[in-house]
């Protein structure tokens, strides 16, 4: 399986370099911002998964390409924009200065906005019949927006973060999982039920996956491990409806095994 990760990282690698490529413009100080960001690193966990549910439900992966880019600017727009002073107001993201310490605020303000039009162009171009592009443009506009990660994070800056913890865990972070995975789900045709499997892992390894985040940067309570592993487990399960998921499940219990690393 560590094969298909490697192919799915490399072919992610390259079409991002593809789509940001750089080029002699006057506004080259806004497109290097937007490349310090997206090809900075990270795992690529929201493209791979969509990807892996395209191929689980019988699609071509490849043609799924242009999607998992786009999701993946998405995410990578949403955390420029986290870091600013206004918002989370952190200086360092993936062991590097964030966005905004590097090139300033307004250009990291910017940077984001034109990395979440990008996605949109992005998918736009794809070769999948209009309608599947449509459904699929959808799904992640619905994540990112009042009932995703914008809306979490509003939440998350009123500071009733103890009340309202299940909610920004599920709109700031399972809900682009969950758009991962649905729209893998339907590049590929998939049936219904295959769908209703794919959002309900997508938001079982969101909250799975912020409850370990939770305990790794020191809420170390054996009730955030415990939800953590929960979540895990319940992810694990809705993978029952696919034939082939060996994948996805070797995701989940790396991460299951790591969970306790505080």
């Amino acid at each position: 399986m560590n094969l298909l990760n490697e192919t799915y990282a490399e072919a992610i690698e390259a079409e991002l370099e593809a789509l940001l490529r750089e080029r002699d413009i006057p506004q080259k100080r806004l497109l290097e911002a937007m490349r310090y960001s997206l090809l900075g690193g990270g795992k690529r966990l929201r493209p791979l998964m969509l990807l892996e549910f395209c191929r689980m439900c019988g699609g071509d992966w490849r043609l799924a390409m242009p999607f998992a880019c786009a999701l993946e600017m998405i995410h990578i727009y949403s955390l420029i924009h986290d870091d600013l002073p206004c918002m989370d107001d952190d200086d360092m993201r993936r062991g590097k200065p964030a966005c905004h310490k590097v090139y300033g605020e307004a250009t990291a303000l910017l940077a984001g906005s034109a990395l979440l039009s990008s996605a949109f162009e992005t998918i736009y171009a794809s070769k999948l019949p209009a309608e599947k592009t449509l459904r699929v443009a959808r799904i992640l506009a619905r994540a990112s927006g009042l009932d995703g990660i914008a809306g979490g994070q509003e939440i998350d800056l009123c500071r009733e973060r103890k009340f309202y913890k299940a909610t920004i865990y599920r709109l700031k972070t399972s809900a682009m999982f969950m758009a991962a995975a649905e729209a893998g789900c339907v590049i590929a045709g998939a049936a219904w039920k295959l769908e209703d499997a794919a959002l309900r892992f997508g938001e079982a390894f969101g909250m799975g996956f912020q409850y370990a985040d939770d305990y790794a940067d020191g809420d170390c309570e054996d009730v955030i491990l415990k939800a953590a592993l929960a979540n895990y487990k319940e992810a694990l399960k809705c993978l029952d409806a696919f034939q082939d998921a060996a994948f996805l499940r070797e995701m989940v219990k790396e991460r299951m095994d790591n969970a306790g690393g505080c």
